[in-house]
């Protein structure tokens, strides 16, 4: 047996806690207005990544960002408050990685993804997108010309050698406004490399700066690097000094924009990191004094209005310097989280990290939040516990729990009105999974990856305690389940093994709420995997298991014990295509033998006989990523999907799509509120959403 493990104490933020009614988002007086079945609430908690941000210099109180989800936020206050102006693109995806304002036509936004340039000409409200050469892509930033604002330019790679195979440092270069694209290659040669970040000298727009990674043929490590070009970006020479050449990372690149000879570039590896000045054009570097206790330098910036003074970003702390670079100071003072951009002009300095945007109001002395309207995170899984849940709830008042990837823990007690963060223990940024029993708000189960092991964490007290009860468990655990007709019983399904190794498909379970725990080895082949696990509603001891073979297909098995002995049930199958694995798993409230199944593809299957047998929905969406019904009326059925959410009310004969009003449509979780019948659904990257049907 695994005992728990020792208590980490937790301290709750401070919040206001508004009064919110059973459905909708904020209304004038602190409610909540009622939503209809029609009408989506944004819920949030506020915050996540935010990959790109710039200042319209005609306006300065005007600020732009973009989410790494591809959200576009506008901000006329200097970001005391920001508003959702569009997404950039439909299709679903996670890797938006900058944005830029025409200098001199600021109603003219750039947003970069890793293979195009995004382009509006409306302040954010619609985009086109413009793709890069097949050849090329980015993992970079972007850079408009300051006086010529059609020239654009992408820190990004090319691909080249046998089959495209190979890919080397490069810089993307448009000079009709992101309409079309040619690539200039850094290197001659490289294993990989990829340039990261890329800074035009504005005193000079014929100089630029780009620095970057690469990896030689037969070289152990990766190589910091950054490079110069006299011919606005034609051709590129190295000039990489030595002691950046023994470490691995260069992230950022800064030109002053009153001297070309003078730019700043951050490096960081085995030894060493911190930031170089050349104060001759990259003919030399000189190490500058280390900013802080810090092991990477994700972000730098100049000062708008005094190129003496720069910001950076690192890990949970920021650092400014005041005499061009020479000394620096830590601000640990309210920011958190990796740090991925800094914009600064004057007093006001935006820190933007995975967790949002960190602003200060006193040239950098201080920082706090930053984000409010801003609910862009990424919540993979949340649960929720209904109006009355342990007796402390009022009506239309339930509280939520959610894991934000990246970022951590919130919870809140009036339905998604207003959210705290949890502070931190071990994992704790990285959750993967959270449950808590309907009947009880203050028990909540987490489990969090960590490096090569996951744990399960406990609290018993609603979130101002913690305990690991499984720690390091060596099961990569991606979905918890608690029996809804007995909350001590708790499983987590994933694969018996250390951490990324091709472990044994398996669960470990607990009938005493997370104080011991027994595994059960479902097969018995390496590289096979638990996706799902959960209870009959109605019979505890029956247990359904979604499970992945070695070649990848989708098998379902049963216990009818409590998880101590197991049979192969049936599986889903398609006479016409191959079936994936099964994401989602729901069974019937009152009917233990009654299941659903989504897969990514070729869509939504279900049983009537515990699995022995499956039927494919035919006018069901083709792939769901999760599935729930409503356990006050079982006919009603939720799928969440690529590309929306689809509800059925009889039992799985028609659907609706049911996502108009979701600014984007990758759904991770979804669970029903039956009484109040109202669905809350968590959107990849937009947060948690709600409303009635």
């Amino acid at each position: 047996m695994r005992k728990a493990g020792s208590i980490i104490l937790v301290v709750i933020c401070a919040v206001w806690l508004c009064a919110a009614g059973p459905a909708g988002g904020d209304g004038r007086d602190g409610t909540a207005r009622r939503a209809g079945a029609g009408a989506w609430a944004e819920l949030g908690p506020e915050g996540g990544t935010v990959s790109g941000m710039d200042r319209n210099p005609k306006a300065p109180s005007e600020v732009y960002v973009v989410t790494s989800f591809g959200l576009v936020y506008r901000s006329g206050d200097n970001g005391a408050s920001w508003k959702l102006r569009s997404a950039a693109t439909e299709v679903v995806q996670s890797n938006f990685l900058d944005l830029k304002i025409d200098p001199l036509t600021p109603s003219t936004l750039y947003v970069l993804d890793a293979s195009a340039v995004y382009k509006s000409v409306d302040k954010g409200a619609a985009f086109t997108r413009y793709p890069f050469p097949s050849t090329a892509a980015s993992q970079g930033r972007i850079a408009v010309h300051p006086t010529n604002p059609r020239i654009l330019y992408v820190a990004g790679l090319e691909r080249y050698g046998q089959d495209q195979a190979q890919f080397r440092m490069a810089v993307l270069k448009s000079v009709d406004g992101g309409q079309s694209w040619s690539v200039h290659k850094m290197q001659a040669t490289a294993e990989s490399g990829y340039a990261m970040d890329i800074a035009v000298a504005a005193k000079n727009p014929a100089v630029l700066y780009a620095c970057g990674n690469y990896h030689r043929p037969l070289a152990e490590w990766y190589e910091a690097a950054v490079f110069r070009s006299t011919d606005a970006g034609l051709t590129w020479k190295d000039v990489t000094p030595d002691f950046m050449r023994s470490q691995i990372h260069s992230w950022a690149v800064v030109a002053d924009p009153t001297n070309p000879s003078r730019a700043y570039v951050t490096y960081d590896g085995h030894s060493d990191s911190g930031v170089a000045r050349t104060l001759d054009g990259g003919a030399t570097w000189q190490k500058q004094s280390y900013p802080v206790q810090t092991y990477y330098v994700f972000a730098l910036a100049i000062d708008s209005l005094n190129p003496r003074t720069l910001y950076g970003t690192g890990e949970d702390v920021t650092f400014k310097s005041v005499d061009g670079g020479i000394n620096w100071t830590p601000v640990q003072k309210g920011f958190y989280g990796a740090g991925t951009r800094v914009l600064a002009r004057g007093k006001f300095v935006h820190a933007a990290s995975n967790g949002g945007i960190f602003r200060s109001v006193d040239a950098g002395a201080t920082f706090a939040p930053g984000y409010k309207g801003i609910r862009a995170g990424d919540i993979l899984s949340f649960a929720l516990v209904p109006p009355g849940g342990g007796g402390a709830r009022t009506a239309g008042a339930g509280t939520l729990y959610a894991g934000v990837d990246g970022y951590g823990l919130f919870k809140s007690t009036n339905g998604g009105g207003a959210w705290t963060k949890l502070e931190d223990f071990p994992g704790s940024t990285r959750p993967r999974s959270v449950a808590a029993p309907r009947s009880d708000a203050r028990r909540v189960y987490f489990s969090t990856y960590n490096n090569l092991y996951s744990r399960v964490s406990r609290s018993l007290d609603g979130g101002k305690t913690f305990e690991q009860v499984l720690p390091s468990a060596g099961c990569m655990n991606f979905r918890l389940s608690i029996a809804p007709s007995d909350p001590d019983r708790v499983l987590v399904a994933g694969h018996l093994g250390p951490g990324l190794s091709p472990g044994i498909a398996g669960l470990y379970l607990s009938s005493n709420g997370g104080t011991d725990w027994y595994d059960a080895q479902l097969l018995s082949e390496d590289g096979t995997f638990a996706d799902q696990a959960v209870y009959a509603p109605s019979r505890p001891n029956t247990i359904y298991a979604a499970v992945r073979t070695a070649a990848g297909s989708p098998a379902v098995y049963k216990s009818l014990n409590g998880g101590k002995t197991w049979t192969k049930a049936g599986a889903p199958t398609s006479a016409n295509s191959v079936v994936s694995n099964i994401s989602g798993l729901a069974v019937h409230p009152t009917k233990p033998n009654t299941l659903y199944a989504a897969t990514s593809f070729p869509g939504i299957f279900k049983s009537v006989n515990g699995g022995a047998s499956w039927t494919r929905l035919m006018n069901a969406p083709p792939g769901g990523y999760c599935i729930a019904l409503n356990p006050s009326d079982p006919e009603d059925v939720f799928v969440g999907t690529e590309r929306g959410i689809f509800h059925s009310a009889d039992d799985g004969a028609t659907w609706t799509d049911i996502s108009a009003g979701l600014i984007l449509k990758s759904i991770a979780w979804l669970e029903v509120d039956g009484q109040a019948r109202l669905l809350y659904a968590a959107v990849r990257g937009g947060g948690i959403w709600r409303r009635g049907f």
